[in-house]
């Protein structure tokens, strides 16, 4: 069974935080967090660097992600900063306000794609 942790609606957690499978974020964040895969739910709140394998937001991220394969910003999510990904999806309806680098071959060469709201 994957590992599954979650920081709920009456949470305010600060500093860093790593995680093994999904991490589940419903409170507020305001740090770093690190984990295979990281979701932003709805009423959810990260002010702070995102990396992992996968990133889902559907709540609001203020800061930069760095993911090693996927960033999906669904059409409840608010986005600002930077985002490097491997591959982007983004629903109708999602706010992105960010530089985004999307690379589908190597690390080092990276396509930039600017997107302004």
């Amino acid at each position: 069974m994957t590992p599954f942790s979650i920081i709920d609606k009456a949470m305010t957690v600060e500093g860093e935080i790593g995680a093994e499978g999904r991490l589940v974020i419903r409170g507020r964040v305001c740090g770093a967090l690190q984990g295979d895969h990281v979701v932003i739910a709805r009423e959810g709140v990260v002010s702070g660097r995102v990396c992992a394998g996968r990133v889902d937001v559907a709540g609001t991220l203020e800061g930069d992600v760095l993911t090693e394969a996927h960033f999906h910003l669904l059409a409840t999510g608010r986005c600002s900063g930077q985002v490097r990904c491997r591959t982007m999806q983004m629903e109708a309806g999602a706010v992105l306000d960010a530089t985004v680098v999307c690379s589908r071959h190597h690390k080092d060469d990276p396509v930039a794609v600017e997107v302004k709201a």
